[in-house]
């Protein structure tokens, strides 16, 4: 179980996001500090292949916890290493270990909604279809300075039916001048709902936009009377800031270690 200053909350929120990842898993391996989680048809996906952590004990360090991921992973079509750590305290107690031995680190903030936003909308959005949403998503990847090739686009055309399968997904977009320059998702189980993977492309941000679909995102959210509305952010990217400023509020942390070659 998640720990951190948010209590119930935390909790609530990290399990609606391991639930959906658990739907969406072909295969679950327990191991002595967590489960192992594949999805086989993606295996370069890194948010669906992953060893995830959620026990507190001394014996977990860095170097326990990369060879218990290698062991893990090591047979599958893998060519990333990837650790999530539920216990902020343990995530915290590794990384250092972790950036030693060459791994990225990311720190993520769940946010969740309690208060009015102190920002309005300042463009129109419109609710778009999941194939538009798919489209112009894979355009914002392309465009991406570390995009990763076609293969993970395909992956990534597949992970967006898996998601759709396992959970009510809507997508929001701004357009400008035709075409989607900003737009995010809105997943939902009936009374717990996540904002995710909100995007602008470079050359529109600063407009408003992201803050326009976020807004709107929550606001459909709040009408179809989920009593619960959050986001993850990363803890050291600027729009953690701007989702304070929407009303969200930090209720804990969890890590995350990656390993690409």
């Amino acid at each position: 179980m998640a720990d951190s200053e948010g209590g119930a909350e935390f909790a609530r929120a990290v399990a609606f996001e391991e639930a959906l990842v658990e739907t969406i898993a072909d295969t679950e391996q327990a191991f002595r500090w967590g489960t192992a989680l594949f999805t086989s048809v993606v295996p370069g996906i890194y948010d669906l292949n992953f060893v995830r952590v959620d026990a507190e004990d001394d014996a977990i360090t860095a170097e326990t916890l990369a060879a218990e991921c290698d062991r893990l992973m090591a047979p599958g079509d893998f060519a990333h290493r990837k650790v999530v750590v539920t216990r902020e305290r343990v995530g915290a107690r590794v990384a250092a270990g972790f950036a030693a031995l060459g791994w990225r680190v990311t720190k993520l903030v769940w946010m969740v909604h309690r208060r009015p936003p102190d920002r309005s909308a300042t463009t129109a959005v419109d609710e778009i279809a999941h194939p538009v949403h798919t489209a112009a998503k894979e355009e914002f990847n392309r465009r991406d300075p570390y995009f990763e090739g076609e293969e993970v686009l395909r992956q990534m055309r597949i992970v967006a039916g898996l998601v759709s399968a396992a959970t009510d997904k809507r997508c929001f977009a701004a357009y400008v001048d035709g075409a989607v320059a900003s737009m995010c998702e809105l997943y939902s189980d009936g009374s717990t709902a996540q904002i995710e993977d909100v995007a602008t492309l470079e050359e529109y941000r600063g407009r408003g936009l992201g803050t326009s679909v976020v807004l709107r995102a929550l606001s459909e959210a709040q009408t179809w009377n989920h009593d619960m509305i959050f986001l993850v952010a990363d803890e050291d990217d600027w729009p953690k800031k701007l989702y304070e400023e929407m009303g969200f509020d930090p209720v804990g942390r969890t890590y995350q270690f990656l390993l690409t070659t």
